[in-house]
């Protein structure tokens, strides 16, 4: 799908037009542009396939969705596509997972494709309508939503909600850092370090975890007590994060895939069979 972007035809990239863009917004007098080696107009598309999966093919990045270069969202977004497939493709083709798995991939990104087309075009105009006075520019961008921080997969059937709790973050949200320390030795380590790479990372929040941490039986979950027994949650921040009496199974690629009860003996289980 494509979305025209109305306006003026653009000026011709000549020395000349620089020269008397420069002047006008600038206003430093003496200054000459000289020696124009190369030019094009750059022209803005606000464009997205309707899918991004069809067989055995896949599009990520700007192959699958073109949008305005303002808040810089191009790149991020297409590592983001990137590395939403590649845990995917990686479980599957590692016999760790069925093929149905890789539907989930056009499932999670493609809203935040259009997602990216929207908030890009809202801050095109925000710039080009703050560039008329006198002052204005590039700052119109800013934005909190551009961070990509608080995007997340709340509708995937990859987020799943077992616990009694509702409170704390929920499954398709971003999951957060927090610092803990070692039991033994009382090295540092954040949860950010226990999230990194192409696993699975299971979370028990408090000690009526332990025993389902004991009983899992898979290569592909890291699992990690936080409380009695494990890591030691010294400055209160994993609870400030998570909340207490809880297992969170964290995706490899940073989001929280399940929330269970902590003495829930099934849920974890259950969830990965069912990838």
């Amino acid at each position: 799908m494509a979305r025209a972007r109305p306006g003026r035809n653009p000026l011709e990239p000549t020395l000349e037009t620089f020269q008397r863009t420069f002047d006008h917004l600038a206003g430093i007098p003496g200054v000459r542009l000289r020696n124009l080696t190369w030019s094009s107009t750059y022209r803005v598309n606000v464009r997205m396939v309707d899918r991004l999966r069809v067989d055995r093919v896949f599009l990520a990045g700007d192959a699958a969705h073109v949008h305005p270069i303002a808040g810089g969202l191009g790149m991020n977004s297409g590592i983001q596509d990137a590395y939403n497939l590649g845990w995917k493709l990686g479980l599957v083709l590692g016999g760790k997972a069925t093929p149905g798995l890789l539907d989930t991939y056009d499932e999670e990104r493609l809203p935040i494709a259009s997602w990216t087309l929207d908030i890009t075009s809202e801050v095109l105009d925000a710039v080009l309508a703050a560039i008329k006075e006198s002052g204005g520019g590039v700052d119109a961008a800013a934005s909190r939503e551009l961070t990509q921080l608080q995007l997340g997969y709340p509708w995937s059937r990859l987020s799943r909600n077992a616990a009694s709790r509702s409170s704390g973050p929920q499954p398709g949200d971003r999951a957060p850092d927090a610092p803990c320390r070692d039991p033994f030795t009382g090295t540092p380590k954040r949860l950010f370090d226990l999230f990194r790479g192409p696993h699975f990372t299971l979370l028990g929040l408090g000690e009526r975890c332990a025993a389902a941490l004991n009983d899992l039986k898979t290569d592909i979950v890291k699992p990690y007590l936080i409380g009695p027994g494990g890591l030691i949650d010294y400055a209160g921040h994993v609870a400030h994060a998570y909340g207490q009496d809880a297992q969170i199974i964290i995706r490899p690629d940073g989001y929280i895939g399940l929330i269970a009860d902590a003495d829930d003996a099934s849920a974890v289980a259950d969830y990965l069979r069912s990838l």
